[in-house]
């Protein structure tokens, strides 16, 4: 499998368009380094894909970065309980959902990490911090979307 580094000037065309949401294996692996060096800084890893592709990235973790050509934000909702097998899926489910519906780039990736965040949060005072299942995370989403202004 190629590294993300080799796919530079395809990537480049999608410049502000291409979201991806790695934990800190993931982008390991992308990058071609150790896993304890994305766990040590992953806003550094997270821009540097942005820095040099354009990439918008979630980098996802206790606290959870995105990076884009125009910013870095932080997000440190959602609990342990988010780190869940198929929890990262829904996570790309709803941005990519978002985006669907005619949101940019950076505000699905904001608001789909929001999304995501705020239903761990709430399945983990329902359920507890620990038990629930990726599958319960989508079932929320309508509602928060409703709350917000």
């Amino acid at each position: 499998m190629p590294r993300i580094t080799e796919l530079g000037e395809g990537l480049q065309k999608h410049i502000r368009r291409v979201i991806i949401t790695p934990h800190a294996g993931e982008m390991a692996n992308l990058l071609g380094v150790d896993k304890a060096a994305v766990e040590a800084d992953p806003t550094s890893a997270a821009s540097r894909l942005t820095e040099e592709f354009g990439l918008i990235v979630i980098m996802k973790g206790s606290q959870t970065v995105i990076t884009a050509p125009d910013g870095i934000w932080r997000y440190e909702g959602g609990g342990v309980g988010l780190a869940t097998s198929g929890s990262g899926d829904v996570l790309a489910g709803i941005v990519a959902g978002l985006a669907a519906r005619g949101a940019e780039p950076v505000a699905a990736a904001m608001w789909g990490v929001f999304l995501h965040g705020e239903a761990g949060s709430q399945l983990a005072m329902k359920v507890g911090p620990l038990g629930f299942l990726a599958r319960e995370i989508p079932d929320l989403i309508p509602n928060l979307m409703s709350e917000q202004p």
